[in-house]
């Protein structure tokens, strides 16, 4: 994966993975043998303020770890700038009704933080 670069973080119990560089088909496909495992591991935040690019196959690929995350997303969350590039592009394919897209890491943390509380709440 030359043109992208993840990195795994932990927040608060949540995994962050944090992605950089240019996200096109070549690089979801192998990413999401990771991501994948992550997202059916438990909490995920993928914070895309790093991505430079990104294609219709990424974008299919976040989809896809939407359903694998559970009913409307809620093991995973998407952290990403409403100044970025990438925010227009997901706010445009309306990825937001799948999963929580928030403006910070900080935020899609507190949001998987609270479903959980609301989880064990009943």
């Amino acid at each position: 994966m030359g043109r992208v670069q993840l990195t795994t973080d932990e927040i608060g119990g949540i995994t962050v993975v944090r992605v950089a560089g240019e996200l096109d088909k070549l690089a979801i496909d192998q990413a999401r043998s990771g991501l994948d495992r992550l997202a059916t591991a438990g909490k995920l935040v993928v914070d895309l303020d790093g991505v430079t690019f990104i294609d219709s196959a990424a974008l299919h690929g976040l989809f896809g770890l939407a359903r694998l995350a559970g009913p409307r997303g809620t093991g995973i969350a998407i952290a990403v700038a409403e100044s970025s590039p990438t925010a227009r592009v997901i706010a445009l394919v309306h990825l937001s009704d799948v999963m929580p897209v928030l403006p910070t890491v900080e935020d899609a943390v507190s949001a998987l933080q609270q479903v959980s509380r609301d989880d064990a709440t009943g």
